[in-house]
């Protein structure tokens, strides 16, 4: 792996980290504000979204092609997110109140804090654009501790859910004036207002950012929203249970979204200069991630419920196989991002788009008709559908602009490492207990790829070396 790649996912995991934290400690208060901690989660994560507009993915590509406009690509984004947060944020507060009655407040301050994260967010992307990962990431983990650490020190002290999530909020914004003093010191710029011709252009090239970022986002969080609102009786507390398994397999996501990430500048370069090269950029990528992807399931198989008791406690108890469900989904969309990041660097933006689009109204229909009926497996199902769909449209789009990638073999040898490995892990579970099965699995795993696929584990020595 990438030094960037490894310093974006550390700055991930910490960023995971925090938010599981909190949904621990809502847990052992009430289920119910788990509940509220999940849909506030997932409603942020759109609204931020909305407010981003694909204003950072666009700072990235732009601003690797010419460091030059990082000030006025910076100053673009600012006045994008000045005019559209507000307006996301009252419609957010309009939908929750309207969904979940009392528990609103809550839910409405966890998804605040993200959307003003996401502008903190822009910031980190002149960084990003720069190949300055470190920097990126030390903003973003001082950044979530400190959120951490607010939130969890003022419902320790006694503080209502609400009030602790909107001090948080607090933190955020503080951290987007960090974000703009660090980029003034260390990059020597300054956000600018661009030209008009300029905002004419960049709101043109922004439609498509705009259309995917706000549908990429919906279709793998209104499963969320949904469950709480449509499934009978306990559909609030399901909702955080949902959430928390739903973050653990982000978790596991957030190696190919930093290894894309990190390779994103250089694929933008590459397109640029000579587009023939970003197949032989991405294919040793791919290979390293489905090797890491494919065990995935296995774990979860075996230790999901275990997982979900430890971090949740009694409302994790019987989760195992939900949590198994979702990761049937990680390394189909391991393979997404990458090829995602590769369609966004030559400017093939509108099919992802469409990907996303697709991956939403499958998602809608399947939980709409069917979590009233038969609860959570639906949303389980819908979000299996909608990943095969996004990869299937990815796979065909990055084939015709950059050749086919031959990735038959990884797949073969990784899911035949998996497989071997699969059955010591399972009878370590049965005889040792879910821990222990975890240990024995990646062992096993480990040393059956060595004996059948040695790249992956190669590529990682020379790397951390």
């Amino acid at each position: 792996m990438r030094g960037g790649a490894l310093l974006l996912l550390v700055a991930r995991l910490v960023s995971a980290a925090t938010t599981l934290a909190v949904l621990a400690i809502a847990a052992r208060v009430n289920p119910v504000q788990l509940g509220a901690v999940g849909i506030g989660a997932a409603a942020g994560a759109i609204g931020a979204a909305l407010v981003d507009a694909g204003t950072s993915s666009l700072l990235i590509r732009d601003a690797s092609r010419r460091p030059g406009d990082v000030g006025p690509l910076l100053g673009f984004g600012l006045c994008v997110e000045t005019v559209t947060g507000p307006t996301v944020l009252l419609a957010t507060t309009v939908v929750l109140a309207s969904l979940f009655g009392a528990a609103w407040p809550a839910m409405l301050a966890m998804a605040a804090a993200l959307v003003v994260q996401q502008t903190a967010e822009l910031t980190r992307a002149c960084f990003i654009a720069a190949r300055r990962f470190r920097i990126a990431a030390g903003h973003s983990m001082v950044e979530n501790v400190a959120w951490l650490g607010v939130v969890a020190g003022m419902i320790a002290a006694g503080a209502p859910l609400a009030e602790a999530l909107a001090a948080g909020v607090a933190v955020m914004a503080g951290s987007v004036a960090a974000g703009l003093v660090l980029v003034r010191m260390l990059l020597g710029t300054r956000p600018q207002l661009p030209r008009i011709s300029t905002a004419r252009r960049l709101l043109g090239a922004l439609r498509p950012f705009v259309a995917f970022n706000v549908l990429g986002v919906a279709y793998g969080r209104v499963d969320t929203i949904l469950v709480g609102a449509l499934v009978p009786a306990s559909g609030l507390a399901l909702a955080g249970v949902y959430f928390t398994a739903a973050r653990l397999m982000a978790v596991a996501e957030f190696v190919p979204d930093a290894v894309a990430r990190s390779l994103y500048p250089e694929v933008a370069r590459a397109y640029a200069g000579d587009p023939r090269s970003v197949n032989a950029l991405v294919r040793p990528a791919l290979g390293i991630l489905l090797a890491f992807a494919l065990p995935v399931p296995v774990v979860f198989a075996i230790s999901g419920d275990a997982i979900l008791r430890l971090l949740i406690g009694p409302a994790g108890a019987g989760a195992g196989l939900l949590a198994a469900g979702l990761a049937l989904a990680v390394p189909i969309r391991s393979i997404s991002y990458l090829l995602g990041m590769s369609l966004t660097s030559a400017d093939a933006q509108g099919r992802r788009v469409l990907a996303a689009g697709s991956a939403l109204v499958l998602v809608g229909l399947v939980d709409a008709v069917f979590l009233p009926r038969v609860g959570i497996p639906a949303a389980v199902v819908g979000s299996f559908v909608a990943a095969v769909a996004v990869a299937l449209v990815y796979v065909r789009s990055f084939a015709a602009r950059f050749g086919p990638l031959d990735i038959t073999t990884d797949v073969a040898r990784a899911a035949a490492a998996t497989a071997l490995a699969a059955a010591p892990g399972g009878l370590a579970s049965a005889l040792l207990g879910p821990w222990p099965a975890i240990v024995v699995f990646a062992l096993a795993y480990l040393l059956v790829t060595a004996a059948v696929n040695p790249t992956p584990i190669t590529t990682l020595r020379r790397s951390s070396g």
